[in-house]
């Protein structure tokens, strides 16, 4: 979901809304009356209105858009630090690779925007960042590191074999005759295969931090290591590949180098979906919230069946060191990206952009009013007298402007509050799995896990804004930060992964009241 701030490069006028023919927008999505009586509807009346909001016209394919896209989006990218931790890499650099994407996306949006508004040329800009989104994201799977040797072992032992090629034959290795086979290990150690593969020494499991990854390899806890011939492996937990920490280095530039380009290139996708979908809504922005919901329906979807699918993907084409129950084979996320993405595209095809120059200039204002048909009038007209009126003024002056508006208290505190809430969503999106992984959990647990969270932000929007017009949207902000906190002492003191099923519900409810 777009915010404010990222759609504020379309422009921001202060207009009171005009007067609601609601059936007029959508046949079936008739919002609720402002009146007090209207405004306090039943839950199945709303569930009604939801079942309907599935109908014909221009929004259906805003719908169908948003369905494709975050399930494309659901369907790897929450995954996507558990794969660079199968790479070989530590938590800092999958970290940098998750998190530079925002930063990429706020510096390019506006350029998007602009370039957009200057030549309306809006669908084609968005069709073309959905190419970019497959090309750039599927070639992510194509650059991995090199896995020259495998680990194996026993209960006592653990020794480096050469890894095998893409033929299945034996790599020269450059100790020479120090490096075992392993039908050689397994023929003079007479261990049967089921036992003999340990992905760790025993004192690595015992002394195992959750979040600590890769493992450094010793040469006290190998048996044929020799650090001065072979330079500094690295091995990732639940695999027996080996890599070179210096290739693993050069893997990391190259990808960090490939999802800079490719999100500046993909950025304007979604501003851009959500600036048409705005323009079809015309004066009734209220009904924005209906077509993201099934966003989010796509991502709990696709990663439910991704989850489930994951724990089956056993079988690599070319896998160096052979069949490992506990590696996972993400080409399948990839996959499933591609096609999805490619869904999304093909409907995007089908929504219709209009002056778009014209109209983009009122969508800020749109995002604002987006929620006012489901809040109080009061807490409406007061947010809307909070609120900074626009003034033409000379670009010079534009971003003094800006910060004198975020030097007041209010605004300022508003800001600190965003950012630290988003330093939460940012944690979780990029290490909740790898922490669940790390303590025993499986795919299929991250997709239910996923689907939990995305059935509680399809509740709160039926919720959220009762609890707002009762105690005030300050208050529900106090409620959000104080779940925040519990919800991480909470996952830090897990031993069994599966209890985080019951508070993966508190975010749903975090992500939509932030919106």
């Amino acid at each position: 979901m777009q915010t404010k701030e990222q759609l504020s490069g379309y422009g921001y006028q202060q207009s009171e809304p005009a007067a609601t023919d609601y059936s007029k927008i959508d046949g079936a999505e008739k919002p609720f009356s402002r009146g007090k009586m209207q405004r306090s509807g039943t839950l199945l009346e709303r569930s009604a209105s939801l079942l309907g909001a599935i109908s014909k016209g221009e929004l259906f394919m805003s719908k169908l858009f948003y369905f494709f896209f975050y399930a494309a989006f659901g369907s790897l990218f929450p995954l996507i630090s558990i794969y660079f931790k199968q790479l070989g890499m530590n938590a800092t650099q999958a970290g940098l690779l998750v998190g530079i994407r925002p930063f990429v996306e706020f510096a390019s949006a506006p350029f998007w925007g602009g370039l957009a508004d200057r030549f309306r040329k809006g669908k084609a800009i968005l069709l073309f960042s959905l190419i970019c989104w497959i090309v750039f994201t599927l070639s992510l799977d194509f650059i991995q590191p090199n896995s020259p040797f495998c680990l194996i072992g026993n209960s006592s032992h653990q020794f480096l074999v050469p890894a095998l090629d893409s033929d299945g034959n034996k790599k020269s290795s450059p100790m020479g005759k120090k490096l075992m086979d392993l039908n050689e290990f397994q023929s003079e150690t007479a261990v049967e295969s089921e036992f003999a593969f340990f992905y760790l020494p025993e004192m690595y499991k015992e002394a195992r931090t959750p979040g600590i990854s890769p493992d450094i390899l010793d040469k006290g806890a190998i048996v044929n290591y020799d650090p001065e011939k072979l330079g500094h492996l690295v091995s990732p937990p639940h695999s027996k590949k080996v890599y070179r920490k210096s290739a693993v280095e050069e893997v990391f530039l190259l990808l960090l180098i490939t999802i800079i380009i490719g999100e500046f290139f993909s950025a304007p996708a979604i501003t851009l979906a959500d600036a048409c979908t705005l323009n079809l809504l015309g004066d009734h922005p209220e009904l924005y919230g209906r077509q993201r919901m099934f966003g989010s329906l796509g991502w709990g979807l696709a990663m439910f069946i991704i989850g489930i699918a994951l724990d089956y993907s056993l079988v690599f084409p070319s896998h160096p060191c052979g069949l490992n129950i506990q590696e996972k084979n993400y080409t399948l996320c990839f996959a499933a990206f591609s096609v999805l993405m490619s869904c999304a595209f093909l409907v995007a095809t089908q929504l219709k952009f209009s002056d778009f120059a014209e109209d983009s200039k009122k969508v800020a204002q749109r995002i604002m009013d987006s929620q006012i048909g489901n809040v109080d009038p009061l807490v409406a007209e007061q947010a809307r007298t909070e609120a900074p009126e626009a003034q033409e003024v000379s670009p010079g002056h534009k971003w003094l402007n800006v910060m004198k508006t975020f030097a007041t208290p209010h605004y300022s505190a508003f800001l600190f509050v965003t950012w630290w809430m988003g330093f939460g969503v940012g944690l979780v999106f990029c290490f909740l799995f790898w922490h669940l992984q790390d303590i025993g959990g499986s795919p299929s647990l991250y997709g239910l896990a996923s689907v939990i969270n995305h059935v509680s932000e399809i509740g709160a929007y039926f919720f959220s804004f009762r609890l707002i017009n009762r105690i005030g949207h300050t208050k529900v902000l106090y409620v959000g930060l104080i779940a925040n906190v519990a919800r991480f002492l909470y996952i830090s003191w897990l031993r069994d992964p599966w209890w985080v099923l019951p508070f993966e519900f508190i975010q749903g409810k975090q992500i939509h009241e932030k919106l």
